[in-house]
C-alpha cells in the first residue's frame, strides 16, 4: 500500500495534494490496518469487520489503532496529535519554567560572582590594611633598632677613643705608643662596668670581645671574667636560647676547656648542642661549631671513640654543606686526624693531615694560624713514622712563625716547641731535647698555672727523656708530681694517666724496685684497656712490662703468658707503634722473654726467643 502505484499522481491530484504529502498520509497506521486485514493467518487478522470499522474509526479520532506495535513513542505521538491544544498549552508552560529557571540560575550565579567579588575586594582592603600596619610597625621597628646601633656605635667609639686607644697616648697620660694589645685591655677594662652600665648589650658585646682577645692571646686567666659576665648579660637581656646567648656560651665553654676545666665546660656543651640543634637545625654551622668544640673536648678527656664519632659527622656535614675546602671543613678534617692518630691510626692520620696542610697554604697562605697548625700536625705525625728529615725543617719554621708572631710563650708556639724536642730526643739528641723540654715546662707552669693538662705533659715528657739518659733523681720527683696532679684531674680510665704510670713504674723497674713497679702496670693494662681500642700496641707494651716485672720477682709462671701476648699483640700490631719506638718496643719485648727463660732455667726456649731476637734486629 505504501508504495506509489502508477496511478498515484491522479490520485493526488484529485485530492489535491502532492505525491510524497499523499504518500505520508497513507504511511503509518493505515499502512498498518490494510497489512493487518491482509494476513495470511486468520489468527492474526482482524476477527470481524466491526473490528476492522473500530480501528478504522480510532485513526480517525487519532487514536492508538490495535493493528500497530504499540511503542510509547508511537502512545505519546497519538495523544499529542489528539490533545494539540492543552500539550501546546503544557509545553509553553514547561518551556517558562525552564526558562524562568534558567534564568534565576543565571541572575543567582551572577549575584553570588558579585557577592564573591566584593567579599574578595573586601579582603583585599583588609590585606592591603594588615601590610601597612605591619610596614608601619616594621618601619618603627627598623627605625628603633637604627637608633639603637646608632647609639651603641655612638658608645662604642667614645670608649675606643677615650678609655682603650687612649692608653697609647704619650707618658704621663697614657702608656705611649710601644703599648701592647693587652696592656690596653688591661688598663681599659676595669672602665667597663661603669662606662657601659645602661647599655646592657653594648657591655656584653664588649666584655665578650675583650675576653675572645685575651683567649686568643693566650691569657686564659685574663678572659674568663669577661667571657662569663658577657654570658649572664646575654642571658638577661636576649634570653637563653638568642644566638647571642649560645655563641656566648660556646666562647665560655672554648676558654674551661683550654684552661683544663672539662667538668664545667662539657655540660656547657652538652646543652648548647642540644640548643643550638634545636633552635637553628643540626646543619646550622653554629651547631656544628658545638659539636666540633663538644668532640674536641671529650677528645682531651680521653673519650676518643666518642669523639671520632662526632667528627667524623661533623666532617661529613661540612663537606655536604660546605664544600671540600670551605675552612670549617678543613678543622674538621684536622680534628678528625688528630683523634685517629691518638687510637695510633698513622697512616690515615698522616694522610689527612697532608691534604689538610696543602689546601690551608695554597688557600689561606703560610703563614695563616691554620696553616701552621697543619703543619705542626703534619711535622708530629711524620716523626711518629720515623720521617725526621722531612719533619725538622717544617717544625723550625712553624715554630720561627709561631715565636715571631705570637710570642714564645703562647700555647701554640709551645705545643711546637714541644714537639720539635720529641723530634731531637728521636735523633738520639737528649741534652737538647731536655733543654728543650725543660723550657716548655717553665713557661707552661708560668702560663697555664702547674696542673694544666699541658703542663702535665710537659712534665712527663721532660721526666721521659731524663729517664732515658738515666738521671732517675731528676726524673722521680716530676713523675710523682706529675701522677697525682693527673689522678686528682683526669677520669680514672685517661691514657695520660696510664703515660704517667708506665713511666713511673719504669723508673721503679731501673731502681730494681719491682713490688713498687707491679701494682702501678697492673693499673696501666687495666686503664688502657678501657681507654684505647682492642690490640693497641700500648696496652701490649703494658701487658710486657708487667710480665717483666713479675719475673724479676720469680714468679715466672704469672709471668709468661703476659709476657708472650704482649709480644704477639706488638708484632701483630706493629705498624701502628710509631716508628722512633717500633724497633726497641718490640726488641725489648723479645729480650723479656729471654731474660725470663733464663732466669726461669729454660735454656731452650731462652735460645729459641735469642734467635727471634737476632732476625728482628735492623
Amino acid at each position: 500500500m505504501s508504495t506509489p502505484r502508477p496511478d498515484s499522481g491522479e490520485v493526488a491530484q484529485k485530492r489535491q495534494v502532492e505525491p510524497r504529502a499523499l504518500e505520508r498520509q497513507l504511511r503509518g497506521d493505515l499502512d498498518w490496518i490494510t497489512m493487518r486485514a491482509l494476513e495470511k493467518d486468520r489468527t492474526r487478522r482482524y476477527p470481524t469487520p466491526l473490528d476492522l470499522a473500530a480501528d478504522i474509526r480510532r485513526h480517525l479520532n487519532h487514536e492508538p489503532v490495535l493493528a500497530c506495535p504499540a511503542s510509547v513513542t508511537y502512545r505519546v505521538k497519538k495523544f499529542v496529535h489528539k490533545h494539540r491544544v492543552p500539550v501546546a498549552a503544557a509545553a509553553a508552560v514547561l518551556v517558562a519554567l525552564v526558562v524562568g529557571l534558567v534564568s534565576t540560575t543565571a541572575l543567582y550565579f551572577e549575584a553570588d560572582a558579585a557577592k564573591r567579588a566584593e567579599a574578595a575586594q573586601r579582603q583585599a582592603a583588609d590585606e592591603q590594611r594588615r601590610l601597612a600596619e605591619q610596614h608601619r610597625a616594621e618601619a618603627e621597628e627598623a627605625s628603633k633598632q637604627a637608633e639603637a646601633a646608632r647609639a651603641k656605635a655612638e658608645t662604642i667609639k667614645d670608649f675606643l677613643v677615650n678609655d682603650l686607644l687612649a692608653v697609647a697616648r704619650p707618658a704621663g697620660v697614657g702608656l705611649g705608643k710601644d703599648v701592647t694589645i693587652k696592656q690596653a685591655l688591661d688598663a681599659a677594662a676595669p672602665k667597663f662596668d661603669k662606662a657601659l652600665a645602661q647599655q646592657p648589650e653594648v657591655e656584653a658585646a664588649v666584655h665578650q670581645t675583650v675576653g675572645n682577645t685575651y683567649h686568643f692571646l693566650g691569657f686564659y686567666a685574663e678572659a674568663e671574667p669577661h667571657l662569663r659576665k658577657a654570658l649572664e648579660l646575654f642571658r638577661r637581656v636576649r634570653g637563653a636560647e638568642h644566638v647571642d646567648t649560645l655563641s656566648a656560651v660556646d666562647n665560655l665553654a672554648e676558654l674551661l676547656r683550654d684552661q683544663g676545666n672539662l667538668t664545667e665546660a662539657e655540660p656547657l656543651l652538652r646543652q648548647n648542642r642540644e640548643a643550638r640543634t634545636h633552635r637553628l637545625g643540626a646543619q646550622h654551622p653554629d651547631t656544628l661549631e658545638t659539636i666540633n668544640l663538644l668532640a674536641m673536648l671529650l677528645k682531651q678527656k680521653g673519650n676518643l671513640a666518642e669523639a671520632e664519632q662526632l667528627f667524623r659527622q661533623n666532617m661529613d656535614t661540612q663537606r655536604r654543606t660546605q664544600g671540600p675546602e670551605h675552612p670549617d671543613t678543613l678543622s674538621a678534617v684536622n680534628n678528625l686526624a688528630v683523634v685517629l692518630w691518638e687510637q695510633g691510626k698513622l697512616a690515615e692520620t698522616e694522610s689527612l693531615f697532608r691534604q689538610n696542610f696543602e689546601v690551608r697554604r695554597r688557600v689561606l697562605g703560610t703563614e695563616h694560624p691554620f696553616t701552621l697548625a697543619s703543619g705542626n700536625n703534619l711535622a708530629f705525625v711524620m716523626q711518629q713514622q720515623g720521617k725526621l728529615a722531612e719533619a725538622e725543617p717544617l717544625f723550625r719554621q712553624i715554630l720561627e712563625v709561631r715565636c715571631r708572631i705570637l710570642g714564645e710563650d703562647h700555647p701554640h708556639s709551645l705545643s711546637v716547641l714541644n714537639n720539635m724536642a720529641f723530634l731531637l730526643q728521636a735523633q738520639g739528641k737528649l741534652s737538647e731535647a731536655e733543654t728543650l723540654f725543660s723550657r716548655g715546662l717553665q713557661a707552661r707552669r708560668r702560663v697555664l698555672g702547674p696542673e694544666h693538662p699541658d703542663t702535665l705533659i710537659a712534665m712527663h715528657n721532660l721526666a721521659g727523656v731524663l729517664l732515658e739518659e738515666e738521671k732517675l733523681a731528676e726524673a722521680e720527683p716530676l713523675l710523682r708530681n706529675c701522677l697525682e696532679a693527673r689522678r686528682k684531674t683526669l677520669p680514672a680510665d685517661h691514657p695520660d694517666l696510664a703515660h704517667s704510670l708506665v713511666s713511673l713504674g719504669l723508673l721503679f723497674s731501673q731502681q730494681d724496685q719491682p713490688e713498687q713497679s707491679e701494682p702501678l702496670f697492673r693499673e696501666a693494662v687495666e686503664v688502657r684497656r678501657k681507654a684505647l681500642p682492642e690490640g693497641h700496641w700500648l696496652t701490649a707494651y703494658s701487658q710486657s712490662l708487667l710480665g717483666a716485672c713479675l719475673a724479676a720477682q720469680r714468679r715466672f709462671p704469672e709471668a709468661e703468658p703476659l709476657l708472650l701476648a704482649g709480644y704477639d699483640s706488638l708484632k701483630s700490631h706493629a705498624e701502628s707503634i710509631p716508628a722512633p719506638v717500633r724497633t726497641t718496643r718490640l726488641t725489648g719485648s723479645l729480650q723479656r722473654l729471654i731474660d725470663l727463660y733464663t732466669a726461669w732455667d729454660k735454656p731452650d726456649q731462652a735460645a729459641e726467643w735469642r734467635q727471634k731476637l737476632e732476625e728482628a734486629k735492623p
